[in-house]
């Protein structure tokens, strides 16, 4: 297994001097943290992102909210009307998010209430499941709305995926795998983890494949009863036995407080015990 300090030097020295090559890379670095310091932060890019859906999805105001009537009872239509739509509570959209389209409502009474339902989903407040909250938008038929609507969930959802990928890792999984199952562009929600630098985001798939090597390995990670996709199972198994992302892992190892050191620790072993032996 490895050990704290092994890896890969980042600065090669000969007699004490440090090459060309290692101030190259220490200007690089610090010109990569000056762009980021101008860069707005992930939290913001999402506010952004959420305002943008107000707007977008504003013009629809609720129909009839007309409901099967062993279901929805009038009670439950007060609840999701009795407050402006900013002010409304996980607690008083979780039924409507179980329901909607199904047994509540129509399309335009859905993106009515989507911008609200995303937004508390972007605040870990999802008034539902969040796989159920955007499986909505397979439902409706999302990918034939206007193309400005399109355009601005799937800001919407990378800005999202932008900021899971800096959250705590209880909450990470649930999220990945509702945004996999909805975002169109799976690859670039890969490219996005790999970009970032941040030894937490690496210490992300380190938990991954501690506590889920198997399924990652036998291309079923997404193999859930609302995500059966082998597809992008095998696509993330690429995507983690790759060389720049065994790098990162090994760059993360270094840089991690010890108990995330050591889950990552193993799972580089673990990746490199797959590509030695098992493959």
């Amino acid at each position: 297994m490895l050990r704290s300090g092994e890896g890969y030097e980042l600065l090669k020295v000969n007699g004490g001097k440090g090459t060309v090559q290692g101030d190259v890379f220490s200007a690089n670095s610090l010109l990569r943290s000056a762009m980021s310091a101008l860069s707005p932060s992930p939290h913001i890019v999402l506010q952004q992102a959420v305002d943008r859906l107000y707007v977008t999805f504003g013009a629809y105001p609720l129909t009839s909210l007309d409901g099967c009537p062993c279901c929805v009872s009038v009670a439950d239509k007060g609840q999701v009307t009795h407050r402006a739509l900013r002010e409304l509570t996980e607690q008083d959209l979780g039924r409507y998010a179980g329901k909607a389209m199904t047994t509540w409502g129509t399309v335009e009474d859905f993106k009515h209430f989507l911008p609200r339902l995303f937004e508390l989903t972007a605040a870990f407040r999802a008034p539902y499941e969040e796989y159920i909250v955007f499986s909505k938008l397979d439902y409706g038929h999302w990918r034939t709305w206007p193309p400005l609507e399109i355009e601005a969930i799937e800001q919407y959802l990378l800005a999202l995926w932008d900021v899971v990928l800096i959250s705590e890792a209880w909450q990470f999984r649930d999220y990945f795998t509702a945004l996999a199952g909805i975002y169109p562009h799976f690859d670039e929600l890969l490219q996005h983890w790999e970009a970032a630098t941040a030894p937490e985001v690496w210490a992300l798939l380190g938990e991954e494949v501690y506590y889920h090597s198997e399924s990652i390995f036998r291309d079923k990670y997404f193999h859930g009863p609302f995500l059966m996709s082998p597809q992008l199972s095998q696509r993330f198994r690429t995507w983690v036995t790759s060389q720049p992302v065994r790098d990162k892992l090994l760059t993360a190892f270094s840089q991690c407080a010890e108990e995330a050191a050591e889950k990552l620790g193993l799972a580089y072993d673990l990746i490199d015990c797959e590509i030695k032996y098992k493959r």
